[in-house]
């Protein structure tokens, strides 16, 4: 420290301060003693100033813990005890009613996503204040460090690891607690898009299968419904990949709601938000749907079993209308005279039979087509509803063949009639 001085003040002006200093004291001093007491009048302002930076940095960083403690996570703190209290399945509130939908779900986590997006902003708008005020610290005790270190600077030290740990710790699980609720508010709402699709082609389907119960219920529409019941129950069908899917978006949303539950476990940091409310809630719903799911189902099934027996009754009424009519207009026919008529009147008269033979034919034509349609609807059912399909294909063949010879008989009949009715008229002509 002498070295020092010398370096500060010349000799000569040392000497003139200490005679002057002498001229004062009433005592005399040694040049050691006077030594001391210029030195100390150099360093004590020094050390007061480094005293005042000292107070000055432990304020600073004691501030800003201070504020992490209150601003610093995200939620009510609450303690170990008051945390294990709640129960297992972090249930917040045992009368909570805002779990009952989806879109009150989403309307709460939503809340807390931004919530948390806030405080994350707000934590990271902190760091640039936090850096400066570590690093300014840091420098101090860097540049004013003794050994051994004084108990103020110990605790300065102190007080700047715990800020850093803290600060991180704050960054660390506001990061966290941000990934785990938006992957829980992501795959809840993937799932809600997910049902609501499913649900609509189910809304759909029941009010299609209302209109195929509702209406007439002859050959034709019969037909028509049960076409319209299989194109219902393949589509049926298709759709049960649907439910699969959604049985997986359930079982993310769980997954999500788990590592959800888990992070507030950690962090013990008490949210509005019940996971275990939120699974019970989706896995409700997934097993409404597939309750719905099976009942439509066995619906359609049902529909189109109760539409084939009645359509194969009327087919089995018609097969059995259109073989007695064939059989009595193929009698007519056969005694329809074809050859040696040669009064004129009485050839007028078989072209007349002729022809009101024909147009029986062609009233009949439709209910034949019907047949067939009935049949070709009936041997494409999935559903066992006719009693004996070879039974149904052959009567059917039968009838067709049967009419289709008819008219092709009766029609060359009339062509023969009419040959002989010119011939007729020409022989009397001449």
């Amino acid at each position: 420290m002498y070295a020092l001085l010398q370096n500060k003040m010349p000799k000569s002006d040392i000497y003139k301060v200490r005679s002057k200093r002498k001229k004062d004291l009433s005592v005399l001093i040694s040049q050691d003693d006077w030594m001391t007491l210029c030195e100390d009048s150099v360093t004590k302002p020094v050390n007061e100033t480094t005293e005042d930076h000292l107070q000055k940095h432990k304020k600073t960083v004691g501030d800003l813990l201070k504020w992490l403690a209150v601003e610093g996570h995200y939620g009510v703190h609450i303690t170990e005890d008051e945390f294990y209290a709640l129960g297992d399945g972090f249930q917040m509130e045992e009368e909570d009613d805002a779990m009952g939908s989806f879109a009150e779900m989403g309307e709460r986590l939503n809340d807390h996503q931004q919530g948390l997006k806030e405080h994350h902003q707000k934590l990271s708008r902190k760091e640039q204040e936090l850096v400066l005020a570590t690093e300014a610290a840091q420098t101090f005790l860097e540049q004013n460090v003794q050994d051994p270190l004084r108990d103020e600077e110990v605790a300065l030290q102190e007080i700047l690891n715990v800020l850093m740990e803290e600060y991180e710790s704050a960054l660390s699980s506001a990061d966290s607690q941000l990934n785990v609720i938006e992957d829980l508010h992501l795959e809840l709402q993937k799932f809600r898009k997910d049902h609501d699709e499913f649900e609509t082609f189910m809304s759909h389907l029941e009010k299609e299968l209302t209109k195929i119960k509702a209406g007439e219920f002859d050959s034709t529409s019969l037909t028509f419904k049960l076409k319209k019941q299989q194109f219902l129950f393949k589509d049926l069908q298709f759709h049960k990949g649907d439910l699969r899917h959604l049985r997986r978006s359930w079982k993310s949303v769980i997954d999500a709601a788990f590592h959800f539950e888990i992070r507030n476990a950690i962090e013990s940091y008490k949210i509005q938000i019940d996971p275990d409310a939120i699974s019970q809630h989706v896995e409700e719903t997934v097993e409404s749907a597939d309750a719905r799911f099976n009942t439509l189902r066995s619906e359609c099934i049902g529909l189109g079993s109760r539409l084939g027996k009645k359509l194969f009754e009327q087919w089995q009424e018609k097969a059995d209308e259109l073989r007695l009519w064939l059989e009595r207009i193929e009698t007519e026919r056969r005694m329809v005279q074809l050859e040696a008529i040669s009064n004129p009147e009485i050839l007028q008269q078989e072209l007349e039979n002729i022809m009101v033979l024909q147009g029986e034919i062609s009233e009949h034509e439709d209910g034949v087509e019907k047949l067939q349609e009935a049949a070709k609807c009936l041997l494409s059912l999935s559903i066992d509803v006719v009693p004996n399909v070879l039974q149904l294909r052959k009567t059917t063949a039968t009838i067709e063949q049967r009419f289709q010879l008819l008219r092709e008989e009766t029609s060359e009949q009339k062509r023969t009639l009419e040959r002989t009715n010119v011939q007729v008229e020409d022989l009397e002509d001449s």
